[in-house]
């Protein structure tokens, strides 16, 4: 390589630096802190958790599992479990991809807030490139409320932040998880993408996730909690421009 090559690549680079921290992130003080509710015992899911225990006293203070190695039925639970919701449903993933499954989930979402079920989605924005109209119209249904976790600078490169940002847009949350009307919840190494539900004919992940019931929920719902109101969690409202969309 040329001196002169190579400075020129040099002068990019730095002109791709600093045109990325040119900018910062909105103030995000203005978020509004919610939390789980817990007096969902009622729910068809609440009793359907009190029936399995029924008459067993040592059942009761222990937490049901379930195990889904297989993707298909991985991805059914997820669906189930939102139409039987009646209250809330808390969901925070690290990979939300804009294909079937992803497609069909967030389906089940915006039906499960139709019924009047508060939808918290809570999302890394490491996926999130290119969907912030979509991200806005979703979150403009008035049951629905979506944050996305240690945001990129919106309108700046994100190739250049994830270098002049580094150590700080490169903190990202791996969290899995959806918890029903804080009574059943799916955790597990499973991101949303077809590639992890069986549905993609070139890619499939060998994955578990594991369908918890209560007491244990309650310890899933309190960590949702801390990521959902920590100051790294921004209201896409926030970082969305309604004009641009």
């Amino acid at each position: 390589m040329s001196k002169l090559k190579f400075v020129k690549i040099a002068v990019v680079i730095a002109t791709v630096l600093f045109l990325a921290g040119c900018a910062s992130l909105p103030d995000n003080d203005i978020r509004i802190e919610s939390y789980h509710i817990s007096d969902t015992q009622m729910t068809t899911l609440g009793q359907g958790v009190s029936d399995s225990r029924s008459g067993d006293t040592l059942a009761q203070k222990r937490s049901g599992l379930l195990f889904f190695p297989d993707g298909v039925d991985a991805f059914v639970v997820r669906a189930v479990i939102a139409r039987l919701a009646e209250q809330t449903l808390d969901v925070q993933y690290y990979l939300y991809h804009s294909d079937l499954s992803g497609g069909i989930l967030t389906t089940e979402l915006w039906a499960a807030a139709e019924r009047g079920v508060r939808v918290r989605l809570l999302l890394d924005d490491m996926d999130m490139g290119g969907k912030d109209s979509d991200l806005a119209a979703l979150n403009a249904h008035e049951n629905i409320q979506i944050r996305l976790f240690n945001p990129f600078i919106r309108g700046k490169s994100r190739v250049g932040q994830l270098v002049s940002r580094f150590g700080t847009v490169t903190r990202r949350a791996h969290n899995k998880a959806m918890i029903a009307d804080n009574q059943v919840g799916i955790v597990g190494g499973r991101n949303i993408g077809d590639e992890y539900f069986g549905a993609d004919p070139d890619v499939a992940f060998g994955d578990l996730d594991v369908l918890v019931t209560q007491p244990a929920v309650n310890d899933i719902s309190t960590e949702f909690d801390l990521y959902w109101n920590s100051p790294l969690a921004y209201p896409v409202e926030t970082l969305v421009d309604k004009e641009a969309t």
